[in-house]
């Protein structure tokens, strides 16, 4: 059972929503509120995507990408479908122009921090912050309003880091 959920930005009106197997996921409809219940069953094994885009009066406000696998429930052994361990990357483009994407994976679920710092080691950006469940994961990120230049991106989780160097060419 899959229940989607996010949290309302501070002007929005409703909420496209993404959902399904394929990259881009497809469009299920606008909703005012902040979850989301798939229609039908999930097949285990597959990677199934989502996006929530924010609409108001301005227009719309792409989100980013997210997606997850469905574990078998019933195998021999589910947990050998999860992540041995906690990795980072590998984030691609790299070098970028416009957007980032970095995937991550998580053994269990965690309280995690993904963030971006410049080379001074000054955060940028904080990308996720919070409780992810044990999988894949995918997070992108735009270099709007930032400029040329070598970032780091870091993923934290309990006592572990990971960190990959990234380069931004405007």
């Amino acid at each position: 059972m899959v229940f989607l959920t996010w949290t309302i930005g501070h002007d929005a009106t409703s909420h496209d929503i993404y959902f399904g197997p394929t990259q881009p996921p497809d469009f299920q409809g606008n909703h005012t509120g902040s979850n989301y219940d798939p229609p039908g069953d999930l097949t285990p094994g597959v990677t199934y995507y989502w996006q929530i885009n924010e609409r108001n009066s301005a227009g719309v406000t792409p989100g980013p990408q997210w997606r997850f696998t469905v574990l078998p429930s019933s195998a021999d052994n589910p947990r050998s479908a999860l992540p041995q361990s906690l990795t980072l990357g590998p984030v691609y483009p790299n070098p970028f122009n416009a957007t980032l994407t970095i995937p991550f994976e998580l053994p269990h679920t965690a309280e995690v921090t993904l963030a971006l710092y410049d080379v001074t080691g000054r955060q940028v950006a904080l990308l996720v912050q919070g409780s992810l469940g044990a999988g894949s994961h995918n997070v992108q990120w735009s270099s709007a309003g930032y400029g040329s230049g070598i970032y780091f991106v870091k993923l934290a989780s309990g006592k572990e880091t990971r960190t990959v160097k990234v380069v931004a060419l405007k």
